[in-house]
């Protein structure tokens, strides 16, 4: 009997909640937590966020859509501004259509640069990884302990001028038993 009533209150009550009137006041709801501007917002944030350049990013807003458009000088600045629009309360969705025009660069140069940014880093610095550069693509290869320093790497060679996509192969091997197994 008991069962039965909590199986009827929780039917009644998502009836409720999928209702075109309890929909429209989610909508409504949503909307409320927006910011007044929030193209405004996400304009500041960017502004105020170090070492990116915001002046040549468009920002506009169509129902909790964001469009990013425009260009940013490398990937890490991209990945940061579709971050940073994706904080603001009441974004449903990116549309990033900012365009990545890094400096024209040799590839050696690129090549040397993404190895000693990962050199200098002080976490990823005792990592064996090889960068290859072709036509300002950065492929990573290596091994790493975890998901976090492969993503951490890919991060650092981002951030190096010139570079306009990276691919990485780092591996992470499989561990049979975690360290605090016992």
């Amino acid at each position: 009997m008991l069962r039965t009533t909590v199986s009827c209150r929780f039917i009644l009550s998502w009836l409720a909640c999928t209702s075109p009137a309890a929909a429209q006041q989610s909508t409504e709801a949503r909307r409320s937590v927006t910011p007044a501007d929030p193209v405004g917002t996400i304009e500041e944030r960017l502004r105020a966020a170090a070492g990116l350049d915001a002046r040549d990013i468009r920002v506009d807003w169509d129902d909790g859509i964001v469009v990013l458009t425009r260009s940013v000088p490398h990937l890490l600045a991209r990945d940061r501004a579709v971050h940073i629009a994706a904080s603001v309360r009441g974004v449903r969705a990116i549309d990033d259509n900012l365009v990545v025009e890094p400096v024209q660069r040799d590839d050696a140069e690129i090549e040397r640069d993404v190895e000693e940014a990962l050199e200098r880093n002080a976490t990823t610095e005792s990592w064996r990884i090889n960068a290859i550069v072709n036509e300002g693509r950065v492929t990573l290869d290596g091994v790493v302990e975890s998901l976090a320093q492969q993503a951490l790497a890919a991060t650092v060679a981002k951030a190096v001028r010139g570079v306009r996509e990276v691919e990485n192969e780092i591996r992470v091997p499989l561990v049979a038993r975690a360290p605090d197994d016992r």
